[in-house]
């Protein structure tokens, strides 16, 4: 999978496992992602599935213990080792969208608890 990791200055860069572990701040686009559903693991446990239509990269986001307490409604301070954020999107490359034309995506986040 490749990814441009917005903490280090847009550096593009490739991992051959397809998990993720967020074990500082985290800021990358994941390009063209094959699967169309991503799952979110809680000590090797699925917690929650993130299944997306019609949009290729997926966004994961954590602003670790620095940012965490830059952001002025973040709570608890220390809320950042127990979250991510997961966006699905068509950010490498914009969907254009012509006048009378119509375009539809959709993300959809199962519980699996």
């Amino acid at each position: 999978m490749t990814y441009t990791d917005k903490v280090l200055d847009g550096k593009q860069s490739a991992q051959s496992s397809a998990n993720v572990t967020i074990t500082g701040e985290t800021d990358r686009v994941y390009h063209k992602i094959p699967q169309n559903t991503t799952s979110v693991l809680e000590g090797g446990q699925s917690r929650f599935d993130i299944v997306r239509e019609n949009l290729e990269d997926t966004v994961i986001w954590n602003p670790w213990a620095e940012k965490a307490k830059a952001i002025a409604d973040f709570e608890p301070n220390d809320g950042y080792k127990n979250m991510v954020c997961v966006e699905s999107g068509a950010v490498t490359s914009w969907v254009k969208i012509e006048a009378g034309e119509t375009w539809e995506a959709s993300q959809v986040i199962k519980s699996v608890l």
